[in-house]
């Protein structure tokens, strides 16, 4: 049985006892979905957060080698990515130890958590995209176009595409992210909120909706 059907079967259920067993199954469905979600959460953050510390070490090695104040904005830039990931999860996770564990507060839970990751995609721009634009703008400063001889065709082709390049791979970031919001946290949402409907609707007694 499928999600989509046991939220039917609650809406449309009139036999008490058959509405202890749907809720155990559907209770069951939530769980495994939250765990699910909640996994692929966290192994994304560990990849973003951990892979933006470590690069933002290295960074600073070579920003105090080469003593270069650019690869220090850059290195500030993936440290800021990388701190904003994890105190954002530990603030999240610090709110969702407050739900009781009944099946609507399970549901409320993670619709919650799916609010959060739609916001944060919709918002990528500008706590991650644009930290990682000011730190590589620093290399494009007034100095390096004094640099550039724009009497040299092969040059301004070469800074030109380095910008277009630069602007195609930040637009793809930020559609691919919008996709996942469409394609994939959107229905979800959808499914969660029309199960509040219904449990709020249609509430299953003490007994049916403890864990």
């Amino acid at each position: 049985m499928t999600f989509d059907q046991l939220q039917d079967k609650w809406s449309s259920q009139t036999d008490r006892a058959q509405i202890a067993v749907d809720t155990a199954v559907l209770l069951e469905k939530i769980r495994k979905n939250k765990r699910d979600f909640e996994r692929a959460i966290f192994w994304r953050d560990v990849r973003e957060a951990g892979g933006s510390l470590v690069l933002a070490l290295v960074l600073t090695y070579l920003s105090v080698k080469d003593k270069s104040w650019p690869i220090f904005v850059l290195a500030l830039a993936c440290c800021f990515v990388g701190a904003f990931m994890v105190i954002d999860r530990r603030l999240q996770k610090r709110k969702s130890g407050k739900y009781s564990q009944t099946l609507l507060s399970c549901a409320q839970l993670s619709l919650g958590q799916v609010n959060h990751q739609i916001w944060l995609l919709k918002n990528v721009f500008w706590w991650y995209l644009l930290p990682f634009s000011i730190g590589l703008a620093s290399f494009f400063r007034p100095a390096h176009w004094k640099t550039v001889s724009f009497t040299s065709p092969r040059e301004v082709i070469s800074s030109v595409g380095v910008i277009v390049i630069w602007f195609l791979l930040y637009y793809g970031i930020y559609r691919l992210n919008q996709w996942v919001v469409k394609k994939g946290l959107s229905p979800r949402r959808s499914e969660l909120e029309e199960l509040i409907g219904n449990l709020t609707t249609n509430p299953p007694t003490a007994d049916d909706c403890r864990l």
